[in-house]
């Protein structure tokens, strides 16, 4: 049987802006700001031009510009300088995201309208506690478009603090489970089995999408070195009788060349050198 996993941001854009707002009142933007401008002003890119805003421990640094065109709102307002903070209730508040616009990438899941394949969604930075309310309500778009969703994986319960190469590797983890059939915790396969696949699509908008195909074997071969004989043995058979194929879709924001698919495969021949290796 065939599955795909989708990361969410290659599926779902969401209007999400972080706002500066004044702590007496953080309930009420003053101005709202970009990810990518909250990004760079956390950076410190800025910082030689000493226009700070402090937050939750944090100090971000604004371009000249936005930094005018705040002052001249918060002129208007009454706002002290001084009380100005970052609030990211759209990232964080449920009620505030599941009332956001958003639009949902149905070409890339046109070719999977009505199919028996499974369907998996791995949310990589959003927690399970902000975005109920907006799943509850793709959960319905998707069923009326003709997608059944088998299961959404959290990969993270918090916001802040979110490293890349762990959140890397937590997906990967889940991909690897689905392609061997047995559970991974502390970076070794348990007796405990999951859902088999002998095709695992993977998709998403990362410019690193197609080096899964190599970080998935390494992954496998990491976990399996750590693991039981027994459970060695049981994945090593598997893969020699059933081989599995390991498919990269790379989803870009154009109507062009919307997709780039590359297919790879488990290297049985690398678990081989290590089981031996390993003796």
């Amino acid at each position: 049987m065939k599955s795909h996993f989708f990361d969410i941001d290659c599926l779902l854009k969401v209007n999400q802006k972080a706002w500066i707002v004044d702590k007496l009142n953080p309930n009420k933007p003053i101005m709202k700001i970009s990810p990518e401008d909250f990004n760079l002003f956390e950076s410190g890119i800025y910082q030689k031009l000493g226009h700070k805003i402090d937050f939750n421990g944090k100090r971000f640094y604004l371009d000249t510009d936005t930094y005018n065109r705040l002052r001249v709102k918060i002129k208007k307002s009454g706002v002290n300088l001084g009380n100005l903070g970052i609030s990211l209730q759209e990232f964080l508040n449920p009620d505030i995201i599941g009332g956001l616009d958003y639009k949902i990438n149905y070409q890339i899941l046109e070719p999977l309208k009505n199919s028996e394949d499974d369907i998996y969604i791995i949310l990589s930075k959003q927690t399970r506690a902000s975005y109920t309310k907006m799943l509850e309500k793709l959960q319905d778009a998707f069923r009326e478009f003709g997608v059944n969703v088998k299961r959404y994986y959290f990969v993270t319960e918090t916001f802040y603090s979110q490293k890349r190469d762990e959140v890397k590797y937590a997906k990967l983890k889940i991909l690897a489970q689905h392609l061997t059939g047995y559970k991974i915790e502390e970076n070794k396969f348990i007796d405990k089995e999951v859902e088999e696949y002998r095709q695992v699509n993977y998709w998403d908008n990362s410019i690193e999408t197609p080096k899964y195909r190599g970080y998935i074997n390494d992954i496998i071969r990491y976990c399996l070195k750590n693991s039981t004989p027994a459970i060695q043995e049981i994945i090593k058979e598997n893969l020699i009788q059933l081989p599995c194929k390991f498919i990269t879709h790379q989803v870009f924001d154009n109507g062009v060349n919307p997709v780039d698919t590359q297919e790879g495969q488990v290297v049985l021949q690398k678990f081989i050198k290590t089981f031996e290796s390993f003796k």
